[in-house]
């Protein structure tokens, strides 16, 4: 995931992806996160978008992560041409 994902969307973005916690929820193993986040993007254009990330745990530990957010943000940032280095 870090290769196909997070590293492609973070070469488009020009500041660091700054979130803003909402609330946190937890029922026995699993944990909800819902917050927002937002940045500026290398073609001064500014990023905003809502999470909602679903963590399940196992021994203390992570064994599973989902995250629901709006794919029509994500997708106009990838959508940005990176120039060649």
């Amino acid at each position: 995931m870090q290769q196909a994902i997070i590293k492609p969307f973070n070469q488009r973005l020009a500041t660091p992806l700054t979130p803003l916690w909402h609330e946190v929820y937890q029922a026995g193993d699993e944990i909800i996160i819902l917050f927002e986040a937002e940045a500026m993007l290398i073609n001064g254009e500014r990023y905003q978008n809502s999470y909602a990330w679903f963590f399940t745990m196992q021994h203390g530990k992570v064994s599973r992560v989902r995250a629901v957010l709006d794919l029509h943000a994500f997708d106009r940032v990838m959508a940005i041409e990176l120039e060649d280095k």
